[in-house]
């Protein structure tokens, strides 16, 4: 198993053109150094009772540009996001 831990999510908000991202704690060595960085909720699947990263490799996470998006809103807690069921 070549899985490894990207990062933690550590909030899921709807950006301005209406798309849901989840907010990663990505990079860093024992907690610090980390950055926030944005994921487009499309490129995850979920893998047991993990978050999978499908269509977004590891490097792309170190190049994406630290998150800091004033007009994104939190989605509270209670929320539902629907997400469809696929098999690849």
């Amino acid at each position: 198993d070549s899985s490894s831990t990207l990062g933690h999510v550590r909030e899921v908000v709807r950006t301005q053109n209406d798309r849901i991202e989840l907010i990663i704690a990505y990079g860093g060595f024992l907690g610090w150094g980390r950055r926030l960085v944005a994921v487009p909720i499309e490129v995850i699947g979920i893998q047991g009772r993990e978050l999978a990263s499908l269509d977004m490799p590891p490097n792309e996470y170190a190049k994406a540009p630290t998150w800091h998006d004033a007009e994104a809103q939190a989605i509270p807690a209670d929320s539902t996001i629907k997400i469809a069921l696929a098999r690849r």
